[in-house]
């Protein structure tokens, strides 16, 4: 966990989701709690959270399972041609090759900044 990258989320969305989930609970105070109401909007306001929290908790799965599938699938294989032209290359040498978009964002010094280069 300590490698993760952040993965910032914008205002909108995490405003719509306070609002779904402060709506939801907001209701079921009004009704338990205030008008010890039971019925079935108690049932389907239970229902919509418990399916909105396990679809957050497939995609944040889904999201997991992606990465590391990724991380496996984007490793080189000793077949791999761009492979074997940069084995003759030191790992430092690799490792302070600045890439194109960073080049392209004027990021240069940065890159062999943080890379220690």
């Amino acid at each position: 966990m300590g490698n993760e990258t952040v993965e910032y989320v914008g205002a909108p969305q995490k405003r719509f989701a306070w609002a779904i989930g402060l709506s939801l609970a907001t209701l079921m105070v009004y009704l338990v709690v205030i008008h010890d109401v039971r019925g079935p909007i108690n049932m389907i306001t239970c229902v919509i959270c418990l399916l909105l929290l396990i679809a957050a908790g497939y995609v944040a799965l889904l999201l997991f399972l992606s990465s590391m599938l990724h991380t496996t699938l984007s490793q080189p294989t000793s077949m791999d041609p761009a492979t074997q032209s940069s084995s003759n290359n030191s790992p430092n040498e690799e490792r302070c090759r600045v890439p194109e978009f960073a080049k392209k964002m004027g990021h240069e010094e940065k890159w062999k900044l943080h890379n220690g280069c």
